[in-house]
């Protein structure tokens, strides 16, 4: 797989293949190409020569966290009504929702820590917690494949450690696959079964080195 921005390549030869439930740790530099490579596995973008079959035969779904997201944290919304934001793909139109989509909301909530957030204004949280709502928002669309870009990043210590334990409650009970990216090897609770390192546009299997 190969992707290129103006007449630089991004990455090149780039070949992943991601097993069900594996949790897979990507790291690099900053303008290494590991938010391409997540853009690409989430389907947002396409590569210009090869192929990036996401799912195989088997039926799946890919859920993306922006390193960088969109949510205007000065709007006056709960923390419920963000996560429920993330379940509107599943949505009647027209409809008032189902007995089955206030079961995944709340169960988002509480897979991330956030239950007793709910009913907060969105503007009132921490750095970590705005982490662990973004998450629970993915939760509710239901994906198979969770991709976070850096979501580390920024945290402190206690925050890192929080955030990746929920991580770990998520890939154990779920048995989602996780692909995250992280610019340097950071506070892991998250148990990871592979390291790669993008080196020149290239995936590079590497032992862990974190301390």
């Amino acid at each position: 797989m190969r992707y290129r921005e103006s007449a630089d390549w991004v990455l090149r030869g780039c070949d992943l293949s991601l097993l069900a439930g594996e949790r897979v740790l990507i790291r690099g530099p900053n303008g290494s190409g590991k938010s391409t490579l997540l853009k690409l596995l989430a389907g947002l973008l396409r590569p210009q020569q090869g192929s990036c079959d996401r799912c195989g035969h088997r039926p799946c779904t890919c859920a993306y966290l922006a390193q960088e997201h969109s949510v205007d944290w000065q709007l006056p919304v709960t923390v419920e009504d963000l996560v429920w934001s993330g379940r509107s793909g599943h949505l009647r139109w027209g409809l008032p929702a189902r007995r089955r989509d206030r079961a995944v909301v709340d169960e988002a909530l509480k897979a991330t820590a956030t239950s007793d957030l709910r009913r907060r204004s969105i503007a009132t949280l921490s750095g970590g917690q705005r982490q662990r709502v973004l998450i629970a928002r993915t939760l509710a669309q239901e994906a198979s494949v969770l991709l976070l870009d850096e979501p580390l990043s920024g945290l402190d210590r206690a925050s890192r450690q929080q955030l990746s334990q929920v991580l770990e409650h998520i890939a154990e009970r779920y048995g989602m696959s996780v692909v995250l990216t992280a610019h340097e090897c950071a506070d892991f609770a998250l148990r990871i079964d592979r390291h790669l390192e993008l080196q020149q546009g290239r995936l590079i299997e590497t032992v862990a080195v974190c301390d």
